[in-house]
């Protein structure tokens, strides 16, 4: 798995389909969660979304690889952006974005790596359904990588946890 993960990470096809879905959303005035589990993707969609979102709309990352310091900073940010009620991206390593995080206005989850844990999945969606009781709507976005068996595979699965957790598909 891991040197599937590393191609879709690099995959400019498969990025040039969800970056557009992010920044759509994000110029609808929504809180957006993009969840990868690599940092050069993570790097890539940061990259890729500054490069189309008006230089006002904040695009924050968390990963493993800032420091003490500069993570603490990244959070301040974005406390300060939620609290202002304004569009944000937040671009995160799933694992950092874990337990223990909670960002109670986000509304817009994205998948951007296929997962079939059910756990995982529920704990990703977990992240924007924490109860901001501001927050009409939530918007899941999947990516289903019809071509690879076993990734198609993972979907279906991921579709089933998804359902699961009261989510329309």
């Amino acid at each position: 798995m891991p040197d599937l993960y590393a191609e879709l990470a690099t995959d400019e096809g498969r990025n040039s389909q969800i970056i557009p879905k992010i920044v759509a959303e994000a110029n609808e005035g929504r809180h957006v969660l993009v969840l990868t589990n690599r940092i050069d993707h993570l790097r890539t969609l940061v990259e890729g979304i500054r490069n189309k979102v008006p230089k006002k709309l904040p695009v924050l990352q968390l990963h493993g690889q800032l420091k003490p310091g500069e993570r603490a900073r990244q959070r301040e940010k974005l406390r300060d952006t939620a609290c202002s009620r304004d569009s944000f991206v937040l671009v995160a390593i799933d694992k950092v974005a874990g337990e223990g995080f909670d960002l109670p206005v986000l509304d817009t989850p994205f998948l951007t790596m296929p997962i079939s844990f059910k756990g995982r999945v529920v704990q990703n969606l977990g992240r924007v359904t924490r109860g901001d009781l501001t927050v009409d709507e939530v918007t899941v976005h999947d990516f289903h990588d019809v071509e690879v068996p076993v990734l198609d595979r993972m979907f279906h699965k991921r579709r089933r946890a998804i359902k699961s957790e009261g989510f329309r598909i």
